[in-house]
């Protein structure tokens, strides 16, 4: 018996109540069997979605067309979908049309690994009518029933299956993973948001060692035409690096761009290029453009090339850009404990109180208009000023600095 939640309890207790099944179903069963805590609870059932939102006081009819019904049970969003059966498939991704069955088992036959085609009762019964137990003992990615079916009817599956081998550490069973070989060229027909998607998850998890499946199944040519030159050693080198980095989405991308071309320029370039491809949004694409281009940093760092380094960046993508460059430089313990001395002594810089950005100096815009600077001519000596303290600190004091602005117009700053 596994601990459920009271509230993925009651919907199930409600359905049978009504006479129908409810079951969960897929991930969370996996995650059960591993011992692990679901971050979702899906739960399947023989009743129809008309029925099931008369029988809650808060549903949501989030794909009422395909059978699945939110409902909101206290703070907890539950997905519960009528069992079904799927037509023939469109543009090798989504089912023309789908039916309504009574019965468990027709459910799971249409699901896309083993692993995520269980079910558990109420009662504590695991239903498990494809290996899915055994798969997960052995450490097994294994499409249910005929792996190239799976992969005609939604290619996605293709890269799903590299994303689980990712999250899990798990092999791709030989059939399967042969399959995915064969039908690597129908990703071509999915969309690529929705291969950003799966491409992002997988890139960052605990053992990104198996992004190797992306060009040894062919599927690096549909996802990551970028690195279609690679070779099996540059991918090594590159999965090496991300090993040893924490599993942050701006960090993992720069890394996976950082050889992408001779210069930080030509590497943020081709990762900009290769990102929008791929419909990443803005704020992602200005991430990892920003930390490649700065990548280069040296340590032990002099306080005013970090303070520079955080104007350039920003203080939310400082350490990325220090993991960056230690991954590239040092190996082992030795890439944590460059960061970790990096990144203390920018925040012994920081509770020193010295000047970062312009707003951390003791004058303002407004003082300077007070002695008769005006215009632009107040940003050009503002940052002037920025950088002087910047390398002495202990001239940013109000007296001092208006002192040294009256300097600088008397030098012809323009």
């Amino acid at each position: 018996m596994f601990q459920i939640p009271q509230e993925v309890q009651k919907v199930i207790h409600t359905i049978e109540q009504a006479g129908f099944e409810a079951v969960v179903v897929g991930g969370p069963v996996r995650d059960l069997l591993r011992a692990q805590t679901p971050h979702d609870w899906d739960i399947a059932t023989s009743a129809r979605p008309e029925q099931v939102m008369k029988w809650f006081h808060k549903t949501i009819p989030t794909g009422i067309r395909h059978g699945t019904v939110t409902v909101l049970m206290g703070n907890m969003p539950l997905e519960v979908t009528t069992y079904r059966q799927e037509a023939a498939y469109q543009n090798h991704r989504q089912p023309t049309s789908v039916a309504f069955v009574s019965n468990l088992e027709e459910d799971l036959k249409r699901r896309d690994f083993t692993i995520n085609a269980m079910a558990y009762r109420m009662s504590g019964a695991v239903v498990d009518l494809f290996g899915g137990q055994a798969d997960l003992e052995r450490g097994i990615i294994r499409a249910v029933g005929d792996a190239r079916e799976r992969f005609e009817e939604d290619a996605l599956r293709m890269l799903r299956a590299v994303r689980f081998a990712c999250k899990l550490d798990f092999a791709i069973e030989q059939q399967t993973a042969a399959a995915m070989q064969e039908k690597a060229p129908l990703l071509q027909y999915i969309s690529k948001e929705r291969i950003a998607v799966e491409l992002t998850a997988a890139l960052c998890t605990a053992a990104p060692q198996h992004l190797l499946l992306l060009p040894q199944t062919g599927l690096a040519a549909y996802c990551l035409p970028e690195f279609v030159s690679w070779n099996e050693a540059d991918w090594k080198n590159a999965i090496e690096r991300l090993q040893q980095l924490p599993a942050e989405k701006t960090l993992r991308l720069a890394t996976l761009f950082q050889k992408a071309g001779e210069t930080p320029a030509q590497c943020a370039a081709a990762a900009k290029k290769a990102l929008k491809s791929l419909k990443l949004d803005n704020h992602t694409i200005s991430n990892v453009t920003a930390v490649l281009i700065q990548q280069i940093v040296s340590f032990p760092a002099a306080d005013a090339a970090l303070k520079r380094l955080a104007r350039a960046v920003g203080e939310e993508l400082l350490e990325t850009v220090l993991w960056l460059h230690a991954v590239e430089n040092y190996d082992g313990q030795q890439v944590r404990q460059w960061v970790e001395d990096a990144a203390w002594q920018y925040q012994t810089i920081k509770q020193r109180g010295e000047a970062v950005f312009l707003q951390d100096l003791a004058l303002s815009g407004e003082d300077l208009k007070n002695v008769g600077i005006s215009g632009k001519e107040i940003g050009e000596v503002l940052r002037a000023l920025l950088e002087w303290v910047t390398e002495h600190p202990n001239d940013n004091q109000k007296v001092l600095l208006l002192k040294r602005a009256n300097s600088l117009r008397k030098a012809g700053l323009k």
